[in-house]
C-alpha cells in the first residue's frame, strides 16, 4: 500500500489537497473520483506544492470579464436550444469569442467533455472564470434537463450583478478623482510654491509660526528626498489592504461599512441585499437544492454578515425550522425581506419573491447613489478648498505677524 499526495477540486470548484492510501495510482485516482473530486495532480509519496494548487492554462493570465461571460452564456443557450450538442456548441463558441482567456478555457472544457466529464465538472476546474454560482446553476440545469433555460438565467444574473456594480463604481468615480486632484495639488504647492515663500521668510529674521515651519520643513524634505512624500498615502493604503486581507479584518470591515455615515452604510446594505436576493433567486429557479443554494449564496455574497446569516439559515433548515425565521436575528435584513421570504415559503414561490426583492433594492441603490452624489459634491469641494486654504493661510501667517509689528 502506497501513499499518494494529491491536489483536486470538488464539483463546486473548491480546491483541496491531502494524502490518499492506495495500491497504485489508478486506484488512488478512482478513490478520489468516488469522493466527488476531480484530480489535478497526483504524486506518490512526498508533498504536492501548495503553490501549484491553482489550475492554470498555459498562456492564460487570469479571469474573464463578466461581459464576455454574459455573451458566452447567451450564445451557448441559443445553440443548445437549437439542438446542437454541448461539444459542438463549445467548438463554435471557441471560434467566435474575442477574449483570449475565455477562448483557452472553452478549449480546455471541450477537451474535458470529450474525455467524458460533465459540463459543470469541467467548468469547476476554472474557478477564476466560473464561480460557484455559475457552476451550481449549470449543474442543476444538467440534472433537470433544462440547460438552455439555466444558461439564460446565468446570463441575466450576471448582467444584473454587473449593472449594480457599475452604479456603485460610477458613484465612487467623482470623489476619487477629486481626492486625487486634491492630493496632487497639495504636493505641487508644497514642492514649488512653498520654496518661493521660504526665500522671503529668510529675510524676515523672525521665528515662523508652527504650521508655517511645518510646511517649510516638509517642502525641504520633499525637495531633498522626494520618495518620502508618497509615504503618508501609500502606507495607509497598503495597511488597509493588509488588514482587510485577513479574515478578522475582513469581517470587521464588512460590519464597519454598514455603519458608515453620509448614507454610505445604507447603500452598502442595499447592495448586499440586492446581491443576496438575486443570487438565491437564480439558484432556486434553476433547481438547485435549498441547502446548497443557501450555502453558495453565502460563499458568493462578498459580505461576512450575509455569510453568517446563511450559516444560521442552514442550521435552521437542518433542524426542521423555516428559512425566514433566522433572518429576524440578523439586523441587516429589513422587515420587508423577512416578510417576502416568509410569503415565498408559504406559497412555494420563493424564487419569484426574492427576484422582486432584488429588483426593489437595485432601484433603491440607484436612487440612493443619486442622493449621495448630490451630498458628496459640495463636501468634496469644501475638502479641496480646505486643503488649499490651509496651505495659503500657513504661508501668509508670517506676513500677517510682520504687519502687526509694523502697526
Amino acid at each position: 500500500m502506497a501513499s499518494f499526495a494529491y491536489q483536486a477540486v470538488d464539483n463546486l470548484g473548491k480546491k483541496s489537497q491531502g494524502m490518499v492510501d492506495a495500491p497504485d495510482q489508478v486506484t488512488a485516482s478512482k478513490q478520489l473520483r468516488q469522493r466527488g473530486l476531480t484530480v489535478v495532480k497526483l504524486k506518490e509519496g512526498g508533498k504536492v506544492s501548495k503553490g501549484n494548487a491553482e489550475i492554470k492554462i498555459p498562456g492564460m493570465g487570469g479571469g474573464v470579464k463578466a461581459r464576455d461571460l454574459c455573451l458566452f452564456s447567451r450564445q451557448f443557450a441559443t445553440m443548445i436550444g437549437s439542438g446542437l450538442t454541448i461539444l459542438r456548441s463549445l467548438m463554435i463558441l471557441e471560434e467566435q469569442v474575442q477574449s483570449k482567456n475565455l477562448k483557452k478555457i472553452i478549449s480546455a472544457i471541450a477537451t474535458d467533455i470529450e474525455g467524458g466529464r460533465s459540463l459543470s465538472e469541467s467548468m469547476a476546474k476554472h474557478p477564476k472564470a466560473f464561480d460557484r454560482l455559475f457552476v451550481s446553476m449549470v449543474r442543476a440545469g444538467e440534472v433537470g434537463g433544462v440547460l438552455e433555460m439555466t444558461l439564460q438565467r446565468v446570463a441575466s444574473s450576471l448582467e444584473a450583478r454587473e449593472a449594480l456594480k457599475r452604479k456603485v463604481k460610477s458613484a465612487m468615480t467623482y470623489p476619487t478623482v477629486v481626492l486625487i486632484f486634491a492630493c496632487l495639488a497639495a504636493v505641487g504647492m508644497i514642492l514649488w510654491l512653498v520654496p518661493v515663500f521660504t526665500k522671503m521668510y529668510e529675510d524676515l529674521d523672525s521665528e515662523l509660526p508652527s504650521i508655517t515651519q511645518f510646511l517649510v520643513d516638509l517642502s525641504a524634505l520633499g525637495k531633498s528626498k522626494p520618495y518620502v512624500l508618497p509615504i503618508p498615502f501609500v502606507v495607509p493604503f497598503f495597511s488597509f489592504r493588509f488588514w482587510t486581507g485577513t479574515e478578522t479584518g475582513r469581517r470587521q470591515w464588512d460590519r464597519i461599512k454598514l455603519r458608515l455615515p453620509m448614507k454610505i452604510g445604507p447603500i452598502v446594505q442595499k447592495v448586499a441585499l440586492a446581491r443576496f436576493s438575486r443570487t438565491l433567486s437564480s439558484l432556486i429557479a434553476s433547481g438547485v437544492p435549498m441547502m446548497q443554494a443557501v450555502q453558495v449564496t453565502g460563499d458568493t455574497s462578498g459580505n461576512s454578515v450575509i455569510e453568517d446569516a446563511m450559516e444560521d439559515i442552514i442550521k435552521s433548515i437542518e433542524e426542521g425550522r423555516t428559512f425566514s425565521e433566522p433572518l429576524r436575528r440578523h439586523p441587516i435584513f429589513p422587515s420587508m425581506v423577512i416578510q417576502m421570504a416568509a410569503i415565498g415559503e408559504e406559497t412555494g414561490q420563493m424564487d419569484s419573491m426574492l427576484e422582486k426583492v432584488a429588483e426593489f433594492y437595485e432601484d433603491e441603490v440607484d436612487a440612493a447613489i443619486k442622493a449621495l452624489t448630490s451630498i458628496v459634491e459640495p463636501i468634496m469641494m469644501i475638502f479641496v478648498g480646505g486643503i488649499v486654504g490651509f496651505i495659503i493661510i500657513a504661508l501668509y501667517m508670517p506676513m500677517f505677524a510682520l504687519f502687526d509689528k509694523i502697526k
